[in-house]
C-alpha cells in the first residue's frame, strides 16, 4: 500500500521532501494521446484510442502480450506515480492514510477509457487537467489549481 513505507523510503526517508508543492501536471501519468499522434503525424487521437482498445483486448487473451504491456507501459507509469505520491506524503501534503493513494492510477486509466467511451473523443490536455482538478486532487485531499494557473 502506498501509505506504508517502502524499502526505498526507509533507506532515504527524506527523499523528495524538499520538492515543491504537488504539481498536478505530474499527476497526469500518460502523455496526451490525441495531441501526441497529431503532432508526430502518425495517427489521430481516435485511432490511438482504438489501437489501445484492440491491444488491451488482445492482451486479455495473450498472456505474453499482457506481460509485455505491463512491463513496458503500466509498471513504469505506476512506479512514477507512486514515487510522486510518496514525495507528497513525505512533504505532508497528502495524508499517508488517504485511501485514494492506492487508486490514482485506476482513476487516471478510467478517465482515459471513459472519455472515449462516453464522449466519443480521446482525452486531450484540457480534459485531463480538468479531471485531475475535479477528481484526483480532491480525492487526495488537495485543493484544485485555480483556473488561471498554468
Amino acid at each position: 500500500m502506498l501509505g506504508e513505507q517502502s524499502a526505498e523510503q526507509q533507506a532515504d526517508p527524506g527523499a523528495g521532501a524538499g520538492d515543491g508543492p504537488v504539481d498536478s501536471e505530474r499527476l497526469r501519468p500518460f502523455p496526451d494521446i490525441g495531441e501526441r499522434g497529431v503532432e508526430q503525424g502518425e495517427r489521430s487521437g481516435g485511432e490511438d484510442t482504438a489501437m489501445m482498445r484492440s491491444m488491451m483486448h488482445a492482451a486479455h487473451t495473450t498472456p505474453e502480450l499482457m506481460r509485455a504491456l505491463c512491463e513496458v507501459l503500466i509498471e513504469p507509469e505506476r512506479e512514477e506515480v507512486q514515487r510522486m505520491l510518496r514525495r507528497a506524503v513525505a512533504r505532508g501534503e497528502v495524508s499517508p492514510g488517504n485511501p485514494a493513494l492506492d487508486y490514482v492510477m485506476h482513476m487516471m486509466v478510467g478517465a482515459f477509457i471513459a472519455r472515449d467511451l462516453i464522449d466519443d473523443r480521446p482525452p486531450d490536455q484540457a480534459f485531463v487537467q480538468s479531471y485531475i482538478n475535479a477528481v484526483v486532487l480532491p480525492a487526495l485531499g488537495l485543493a484544485p489549481e485555480p483556473a488561471d494557473a498554468g
